[in-house]
């Protein structure tokens, strides 16, 4: 499992080639109406793997023009607007809060994490499909944040 998710990071950093298919635009079906995990996001500087800081999993859900979710042990609420495979979100934080760090100990201050995530996430971003997931990349095709494991949510 460890491997796979190295993998996954390298090819996440690296920005690994995609096929045709992996270009094609996105239907809504495909991105709304589920609840993904985020696996991985951006800080600003290097890539962050989220189960090595934190034993909750962080998530997100698109459904008809909104967005929520739960990052860095507090929630987010915003508005997005998908064109194609191109999607624009602006999204704040609601309520930030504490969790344990994966490896047992508390963050002393969950503001920059809850800040930095929301920093991967916003403005406008390509969204393409790779290995089991989807990855969102700024204007440079910089990846920005990594999402997995789509479950269709209730209506």
């Amino acid at each position: 499992m460890r491997l796979g998710l190295a993998l996954i990071a390298i090819c996440f950093l690296l920005g690994c080639a995609t096929s045709q298919a992996d270009e094609a635009p996105l239907s809504p079906i495909l991105l709304e109406d589920r609840q993904w995990a985020i696996e991985s996001y951006n800080d600003g500087t290097s890539l962050v793997h989220w189960h090595d800081l934190f034993s909750r999993a962080g998530w997100i859900r698109f459904t008809g023009g909104t967005v929520d979710g739960a990052s860095a042990c507090g929630g987010f609420v915003g508005t997005y607007r998908l064109v194609e495979n191109e999607i624009t979100i602006e999204a704040g934080v609601i309520l930030a809060g504490s969790c344990l760090r994966q490896d047992g100990r508390q963050p002393v201050n969950t503001w920059p994490l809850n800040e930095a995530v929301l920093n991967a996430l916003n403005g406008t971003r390509t969204i393409t499909r790779e290995h089991n997931g989807l990855v969102l990349r700024d204007g440079a095709g910089q990846p920005q944040i990594f999402l997995t494991s789509p479950e269709a949510t209730s209506p």
